[in-house]
């Protein structure tokens, strides 16, 4: 009922709401943003909104395999070979595909990894593993990221969501990857005062590690996640593989 009053008499709703976390059990991620999807489509329904803005994340795709040069677009098939206890993007891919039952009238946008102002997830988190000495660099470092800023997500999401051919349309959002991995924590250290890092350790050995430590704090039913998670492994790790043509 709250949630009808809310979209009473829009012309667009913008639908970002969800749980953004790599830890958690998978009722409370049901709960932000599976059923509140489903609330929300029933209520612009309600309502006769002209267009919903739904916001997903490239999370969706799970992990696809790709040739070299490939590169993951739009009309990629969504849940890919998704890993144990990824409840985020498996989530995600629940809500988006319950928002787009109010088709034709919805949009989709599915940013990269987000920071700006107001983030509170990954940045606040990277600071102090910096400042513990507890970050290495991740395979070579020269992987470039798809760090996008929050207000430029924010304006692609407006221009879509007011774009006539955009309805009924899914974008990718992020960057093209305009930073290394090696550049971003560079950036970091020397505003923090800090010398740079110079170890490394290889992408496979840091995963297989994170996930031990997810493994037994997931038996130890740790309500905080571990210090490491593969998902902070894959989001700094992983290589620039999705297009942006589209958008």
């Amino acid at each position: 009922a709250a949630t009808r009053r809310a979209v009473a008499g829009a012309d667009i709703v913008y639908h970002c709401a969800a749980r953004v976390s790599d830890w958690g059990p998978w009722k409370t991620f049901e709960q932000e943003a599976v059923a509140s999807t489903r609330n929300l489509v029933e209520a612009c329904r309600a309502a006769q909104v002209g267009r919903l803005l739904h916001v997903s994340s490239i999370s969706v795709y799970g992990h696809p395999k790709i040739r070299p040069g490939q590169v993951i677009d739009e009309t990629m098939p969504l849940g890919q070979k998704f890993w144990l206890w990824d409840y985020y993007p498996r989530a995600k891919m629940l809500a988006e595909q319950i928002a787009w039952d109010y088709a034709p009238n919805v949009t989709v946008v599915r940013p990269s990894w987000i920071y700006g102002p107001r983030d509170r997830l990954t940045v606040p988190r990277l600071i102090p593993a910096l400042q513990e000495r507890r970050v290495p660099i991740i395979g070579t470092g020269d992987n470039l990221l798809n760090i996008i800023y929050v207000g430029d997500v924010a304006a692609g999401a407006i221009l879509a969501a007011n774009h006539p051919q955009a309805a009924g349309q899914a974008y990718n959002l992020c960057s093209e990857g305009e930073i290394s991995q090696r550049d971003m924590l560079n950036c970091l250290t020397d505003f923090l005062g800090l010398p740079r890092i110079t170890r490394r350790v290889y992408y496979w050995v840091a995963m297989r590690f994170a996930f031990m430590k997810e493994f037994f704090a997931r038996l130890l039913c740790s309500k905080k996640p571990p210090a490491i998670t593969r998902r902070a492994i894959f989001l700094i790790g992983r290589p620039t593989q999705y297009s942006i043509a589209k958008a």
